[in-house]
């Protein structure tokens, strides 16, 4: 089993968090609008986008690792931020991030896939 190395902590982590809940809510909204709305039901997958968002903002506060910080080999350590020079640790939190990524997309289609269902 390979260990987390977190490229966020702290603030970081509670800004992800937050924004997670705000995608969220936004797609339970539109889901309710379309339903208000009367909308055929491909609408639906309107709620898509916003998902994916929440779940990567879910997701990047659950790892203690954001996915735009991995892509430029940073990291924000309790508001510091400085670059991760040590290879094989910029390596693990890269392979964290493309799991974030991949674990977010999965979640958000399931569950817009799911919306299609009467």
């Amino acid at each position: 089993m390979t260990v987390c190395i977190p490229n966020i902590s702290g603030p970081a982590r509670r800004q992800r968090l937050v924004g997670g809940i705000i995608g969220v809510a936004a797609a339970i909204a539109v889901l309710l609008a379309v339903e208000r709305l009367g909308l055929p039901r491909p609408w639906r997958l309107m709620s898509f986008p916003p998902l994916l968002l929440g779940a990567i903002g879910l997701l990047q506060a659950q790892r203690s690792t954001c996915i735009a910080l991995a892509a430029t080999g940073r990291r924000d350590l309790n508001g510091a931020r400085d670059t991760v020079t040590d290879a094989a640790a910029r390596a693990q939190i890269a392979r964290q991030s493309a799991g974030v990524l991949r674990d977010a997309v999965l979640a958000s289609l399931v569950i817009a896939g799911l919306t299609q269902l009467d």
